[in-house]
């Protein structure tokens, strides 16, 4: 089990690509074993400690500071919405207010700094990343859909926690915009990155040459 191979005095590093936070609090509110929220609330406490020299990829992985201590939205975008997700979990179940005050900081920084009109996030193909503040190129946005997906479990966390309307707001405009766009009517078709400007290809955002067409994925 995984709370037998990480934790303190185990192993003491945090998931390269965070998610399994999330799934780690589905399973403490199905089984009520407190180990599993623990566990998921040790993954991310141990980000931007470097214990024992480990450098996991600083601002990429969301490791250069410690979660509490993070104001702005930094590096892949995916592994960011699902880490701030995650994150609000932890600060509904723990009453963390210095979780909460994190959350605000980097929410309000996505939103303000960092988010297109679609309500998509991550503006360059390098890293899948947020750029800088203000960067939101149109033809080379890349905005995966994955991290649409990512910002609607944020949003939809931070309202349940907060009962404020602004964040069920950017829930509807993702779902309606970046989220739907990404996705064919019939389900096997999807977009990988949402650019928002085209001239037949995606111009270098996910790679040079791709065709600016939903990509077949299989129905088993």
């Amino acid at each position: 089990m995984v709370e037998r191979t990480f934790g303190p005095g185990r192993v003491e590093k945090p998931p390269g690509h965070q998610v399994i936070e999330m799934g780690l609090v589905k399973l403490y509110r199905i089984t009520g074993e407190k180990k599993y929220l623990d566990l998921a609330k040790y993954f991310l406490d141990i980000r931007g400690k470097a214990l024992g020299g480990r450098e996991l990829g600083g601002e990429y992985n969301q490791d250069h500071k410690p979660v509490i201590d993070q104001i702005e939205a930094v590096g892949h975008a995916v592994r960011a919405a699902y880490m701030y997700s995650a994150m609000t979990d932890i600060a509904a179940l723990y009453g963390e207010e210095r979780y909460l005050d994190a959350l605000k900081s980097l929410w309000k920084n996505t939103i303000e700094r960092k988010l297109y009109i679609t309500g998509g996030i991550g503006s360059t193909g390098s890293g899948e990343a947020f750029g800088r503040n203000d960067e939101l190129p149109n033809m080379s946005a890349y905005n995966e859909t994955c991290s649409s997906i990512g910002l609607l479990f944020w949003n939809h966390r931070m309202f349940l926690l907060e009962k404020d309307a602004r964040y069920l707001d950017l829930f509807e405009r993702t779902l309606y915009n970046a989220f739907l766009s990404g996705i064919a009517l019939e389900g096997n078709r999807f977009f990988y990155t949402n650019p928002l400007e085209s001239v037949g290809s995606m111009n270098g955002a996910r790679g040079s040459g791709v065709p600016a067409v939903r990509e077949m994925w299989p129905v088993l």
